[in-house]
């Protein structure tokens, strides 16, 4: 009796697996491994950011899947397109007997390319302050460039420790970097363009614009906060007959003046002649 129950378990084991796999093949669901091995190719292809939804179904000897990416917005959709070629061709040589279907989506918010730099870069120690960054994708090569702010009396091989540590954790982090350059600088205590009050940030530039009272009057102030950057556009009218080279120089110590307050602002000064009243 004991041998017979011995020789029935494995015998039992084998139906029910027989069963099972053959359950499967019915009702078209693939294999885990299967789908193991497709989630395994498609985040090790370079460049992929997520996959955001995975179907797998196998109909005989043949799988088809049908997949939605996340990609970098910097690709575009010629960039894009060549990815999702790639991953499709990577599946096909891997499974031998597939059909694959990929669509493509920009990533969420918070996994923007410039925002994950600047995240990136706040997190190593020593840095106070991250700004115009800049991600550039150009001939199949993504580029990005920095402006790290530190310690103002640190040394210059301690700072370059630091934009040493900043490149190494984004190439780490992110994987399809080929070229990365840190600008460091000293922190000064400034005001954030993009999150200072509206109030307070026009009373600062009426400020400034009061030290060049006699030679200039603002016409009009816009100001808007896009992608964690505040824009000002200010209208300036220069009083009397000033050559376009001193006026040229006027606008520049404005906005030099602005940015000597604010981070991450990017000022456009207009230049135009006063307008005397009719007699």
């Amino acid at each position: 009796a004991l041998a017979s129950i011995i020789l029935s378990t494995p015998l039992a084991y084998l139906s029910v697996k027989l069963v099972w796999n053959s359950g499967l093949e019915l009702s078209d669901v693939a294999p885990m491994d299967v789908v193991k091995k497709i989630r395994s190719e498609i985040v090790s292809t370079k460049g992929v950011l997520g996959i955001r939804s995975l179907k797998v179904r196998r109909v005989g000897a043949k799988t088809f899947a049908e997949i939605t990416l996340q990609v970098p917005e910097y690709l575009g959709l010629e960039g894009s397109h060549e990815l999702a070629s790639r991953v499709e061709e990577n599946l096909k040589k891997s499974l031998e007997n597939a059909e694959v279907v990929i669509h493509v989506e920009p990533p969420e918010k918070e996994m923007l390319t410039e925002k994950l730099v600047e995240k990136l870069a706040e997190q190593v120690e020593g840095v106070k302050d991250v700004h115009e960054v800049n991600v550039v994708y150009a001939v199949g090569r993504l580029h990005v460039t920095l402006h790290a702010r530190v310690n103002a009396g640190m040394s210059v091989q301690e700072a370059h420790e630091i934009a040493e540590k900043i490149e190494e954790r984004i190439r780490a982090e992110m994987g399809t970097v080929d070229h990365v350059l840190v600008h460091i600088e000293p922190f000064e205590d400034k005001m954030r363009g993009a999150v200072v009050d509206e109030r307070k940030f026009r009373q600062v530039i009426h400020d400034i614009m009061k030290s060049f009272h006699g030679v200039l009057s603002l016409k009009r102030m816009v100001t808007y906060v896009v992608s964690g950057k505040r824009y000002v556009d200010l209208d300036c009218c220069f009083t009397g007959g000033i050559p376009i080279e001193e006026a040229h120089r006027v606008a520049s110590e404005i906005e030099q003046s602005i940015k000597e307050k604010f981070t991450e602002v990017v000022v456009t000064v207009h230049i135009e002649p006063e307008v005397k009243a009719k007699a």
